[in-house]
């Protein structure tokens, strides 16, 4: 109970505005907090790093609510599982949009028919590649409705 007690003293040190507090905060808990995440999103660390400083910002939102019940680290790693739970339900939401011009035989040639003639130069040839690049980009960034507007 003296570590949840330390814990609420801090916390109330950090709502304060007491910047050293803050700063211990954030050395303390953001390593374990960032091993928590990263274990969970397929240890992809851009990921985690989002995350984590999702939970920060939320945390820090609603720290004077922190009663002291629990650990910080628990009470921000129960602030992350819902973050975690939000960031997979928004990929899943995403992979639904996702169009992949390998699965299109229309639009692969299309693409392809883009593609720099055997004696191009360099520089139209890199042309080329950066224009195929930026099509893939935006087909796969398309929103559903449009996605399924083209398979129509």
């Amino acid at each position: 109970m003296a570590e949840h007690a330390r814990d609420l003293a801090l916390a109330r040190r950090v709502v304060a505005g007491d910047r050293s507090a803050f700063d211990g905060f954030f050395r303390q808990h953001f390593p374990r907090l960032y091993r928590f995440v990263l274990l969970r999103v397929e240890r992809d660390a851009d990921t985690a790093q989002d995350l984590c400083q999702q939970v920060f910002e939320r945390a820090l939102r609603r720290l004077a609510a922190y009663r002291g019940e629990a650990s910080l680290l628990t009470w921000l790693c129960q602030i992350a599982r819902h973050e975690i739970a939000d960031h997979w339900e928004r990929h899943a939401r995403d992979r639904h949009r996702h169009v992949s011009y390998d699965q299109d035989d229309l639009l692969r040639h299309a693409l392809e028919s883009l593609e720099a003639e055997a004696g191009a130069s360099p520089e139209a040839q890199r042309e080329q590649r950066d224009l195929h690049l930026l099509v893939q980009s935006v087909l796969d960034h398309l929103p559903a409705r449009y996605g399924d507007a083209r398979e129509w």
